[in-house]
């Protein structure tokens, strides 16, 4: 019903020529890999008359901007807290990887677990991240704690230090392929621990016809290019 509403409405107010809302949108840093770039200027180029303004931020902030209304929708990496302040809409999922040197003697596994890493030097996101406090979890739970011997912002920092043999990292499994270029390996962990970006709305929030136009593009948007495989916008939680 959202994607046939979109159709009809694009239609005539593009036809008829009249300048639409102004869509302010919010991201994690993280877009290219999860195919948030491509998902939003897709929408602005079937609907040239709407005014589209992306934001990037980490999850915390643009959750406040979301409360505060200075953003009309957000993609998120979601946590897994009870948020009822939000609607969330599934958009895509990711996997967490270990990132290997090629010559590691795990590097050709299908899979491994934290533990036969326990050895390692680790090579972090910087504490508080999403993925460095889920490793961190991760090692508790089996009982030891990491020997971390470096900790940046950058990815691809990391992965060029785990090329060079430096250590071993952890990193979610799409924007790690967008960096690795054949320099590392990437393998799951098991048991599979995986996260899911969600567009985030203000519950009680009065949505204007932008944001319901942008929500009913996502579906029409997969049925265009033909991928009835990947995760998408579905019933808000």
């Amino acid at each position: 019903m959202a994607t046939l509403q979109h159709r009809y409405l694009a239609a005539i107010q593009i036809g008829a020529g009249e300048p639409l809302e102004h869509l302010t949108v919010g991201s994690i840093p993280i877009m290219a890999p999860y195919g948030i770039t491509d998902a939003v200027i897709d929408f602005q180029q079937a609907n040239p008359s709407y005014s589209v303004e992306l934001i990037e931020g980490e999850g915390d902030t643009l959750k406040r901007m979301l409360l505060h209304e200075d953003i009309d929708l957000a993609f998120i990496r979601d946590s897994g807290a009870i948020e009822p302040e939000f609607k969330k809409i599934p958009f895509t999922t990711d996997r967490l990887v270990a990132v290997l040197p090629l010559d590691h003697p795990l590097a050709e596994c299908d899979t491994v677990e934290i533990d036969d890493l326990i050895d390692e030097n680790f090579l972090m996101l910087p504490q508080g991240s999403f993925v460095s406090e889920l490793v961190l979890s991760l090692c508790r739970e089996a009982g030891f704690g990491p020997r971390v011997t470096f900790t940046g912002k950058r990815a691809e920092n990391i992965i060029s230090l785990v090329a060079r043999g430096a250590g071993v990292s952890f990193l979610m499994r799409k924007p790690a392929e967008s960096l690795a270029s054949g320099k590392v390996a990437l393998v799951p962990l098991e048991p599979a621990t995986t996260s899911e970006v969600r567009l985030y709305l203000k519950r009680n929030a009065a949505h204007s016809q932008a944001v319901v136009s942008f929500i009913g593009f996502l579906p029409y948007r997969q049925l265009l290019q033909g991928d009835r495989t990947s995760s998408t916008a579905a019933r808000p939680s």
